[in-house]
């Protein structure tokens, strides 16, 4: 994704750069802008579709911390238990006058 994402902000650039000296033009008319509007369209929709792909990595990244974080717990949790459970048997297998 990041791949694409990448793409698509060179893509941005470039049209970036495009419109920038197409409306550098001081004798930029109506008509002008007219011709130019399917650029600037584009160009938009591409930032749009940038911003789509970062929110979704964020999303994603985030995603992937929770997971980590519960199984984290989740594995000290278990390690917990286990080492509960093993002191409950020990503390069944010796008599009481040995603790």
């Amino acid at each position: 994704m990041a791949a694409v994402n990448a793409g698509a902000i060179e893509l941005a650039h470039r049209l970036q750069k495009l419109l920038n000296a197409a409306m550098a033009d001081e004798t930029l008319t109506v008509d002008d802008v007219r011709r130019l509007s399917p650029s600037l369209d584009n160009y938009l929709r591409v930032a749009r579709q940038i911003d789509r792909y970062s929110l979704l990595e964020s999303r994603l990244v985030e995603s992937r911390r929770r997971v980590t974080e519960a199984k984290e717990r989740l594995q000290m949790t278990v390690l917990q238990g286990v080492s509960q459970d093993a002191m409950r048997r020990n503390r069944q297998s010796i008599p009481p006058a040995r603790w």
